[in-house]
């Protein structure tokens, strides 16, 4: 090849490169969220009608470009790709841990490297008032003849802080769910569950209670969860099926593609890992749709007793197979406890118990409950200057 040809060769790879991307988003359909990065999309800004509006256009406009330019899946995965293999996170949601571990980061989130740190604790006056509102759901719910238990799920960077950078020191003596823990040891009948021991003998047993790139507890981990929850329900509610623990040989053990880590990152497609399963009753896994803001669900299982009603996040989703199937009608909601939604909700389903479960990085933030009466005394406010994240 002499060399004119050499340089039109070069100059029409070089415009193909640069046209490509603009040609292919001229002609691909707009989509209005990532479901890789979880976030919505910068919309297309409409032509401005206003000096006011013709000034920021073309910063609305770079961010649109920026998030729908052509090829920009495949481009953002091998720039995730790349960073992956010399060893970075490509994400600053995802922290990279050792022995192909990876956490949860970010305020977004609730801060969870923040919590192993223990940087983010109650004060004094926020404390009592978290105590007394578990105190006064606690008295509303019996006075109706209905227990009550508020349960905490560990974070992964509580049960595995070992695989953490080593950077990542600790900044106190304790966290916040220690300090509600040591609070709430001193009385007897306190709601309070801390899930960590399951947790952590659920690690002790050799099998994964986590997997490497989700943030949440898998189905062996759920499984030891679930019994110590049925277990403080029979012991502090009454409830008549006492928690079984299921043993390894029931769980099987496949290959698929990495968890909410993974798809944060952007690598979902090539960070597979080994996943436990198991076999439920059918009644546990058919749910039917209640309502839909907020989403409730509930389950009807001829084998168990009772009825529960669950105020739950997104690791319940694990524990819900394993509960349903002890009661004979139980209904979930995927929600925070609300005074009003907790009236309504009790008097419609009348439940033998009502359990409140959180994960671990929503704390210390102190819920806004006020409108539960109870001698004169309402659940605290929350604290505005309380930050808290929905999972």
């Amino acid at each position: 090849m002499n060399g004119s040809l050499r340089q039109a060769a070069l100059i029409a790879i070089f415009l193909v490169a640069v046209g490509l991307p603009a040609i292919v988003g001229w002609i691909q359909a707009d989509v209005a969220v990532s479901a890789a990065e979880k976030r919505l999309l910068s919309p297309m800004p409409p032509w401005p009608t206003d000096w006011g509006e013709l000034q920021r256009w073309p910063q609305r406009f770079e961010a649109y470009y920026d998030d729908h330019f052509g090829l920009r899946g495949p481009l953002a995965f091998a720039y995730s790709w790349l960073r992956f293999q010399l060893g970075d996170s490509p994400s600053p949601q995802v922290v990279r841990g050792t022995e192909g571990w990876f956490f949860l980061n970010g305020a977004m989130h609730g801060d969870p490297v923040g919590d192993y740190r223990n940087r983010n604790r109650f004060t004094p006056a926020q404390l009592q008032a978290f105590v007394e509102g578990l105190r006064i759901k606690q008295q509303w719910l019996r006075r109706r003849g209905i227990a009550y238990l508020f349960a905490v799920a560990p974070n992964k960077h509580t049960i595995y802080g070992d695989h953490l950078p080593r950077y990542l020191t600790k900044l106190a003596p304790e966290s916040a769910l220690d300090q509600l823990v040591r609070v709430l040891a001193r009385a007897p009948d306190a709601p309070l569950l801390d899930l960590r021991p399951a947790l952590r003998a659920a690690r002790r047993s050799g099998l994964r209670p986590f997997q490497h790139t989700d943030s949440h507890w898998n189905l062996w981990g759920a499984n030891h969860a679930q019994a110590a929850l049925m277990e403080a329900l029979a012991v502090r509610a009454g409830t008549k099926q006492r928690g079984r623990l299921r043993p390894a040989r029931d769980f099987r053990w496949s290959s698929q593609p990495g968890g909410d880590l993974a798809l944060l990152m952007g690598l979902q497609r090539i960070l597979w890992e080994e996943v436990p399963q198991t076999d439920f009753p059918a009644c546990a896994r058919r749910t039917r749709r209640v309502a839909q803001d907020p989403l409730i669900v509930e389950t009807r299982c001829t084998g168990g007793t009772g009825r529960i009603l669950v105020f739950r996040d997104s690791f319940f989703d694990a524990l819900q197979p394993y509960v349903s199937s002890y009661f004979a009608h139980a209904v979930y909601v995927d929600h925070r406890i609300d005074p009003e939604l907790l009236r309504r909700l009790v008097a419609r389903y009348r439940p033998d118990v009502v359990v409140e479960e959180w994960v671990e990085r929503l704390l210390p933030m102190v819920p806004s409950a006020a409108g539960l009466d109870v001698r004169g005394h309402s659940i605290a406010r929350a604290r505005p200057e309380i930050a808290g994240s929905v999972p």
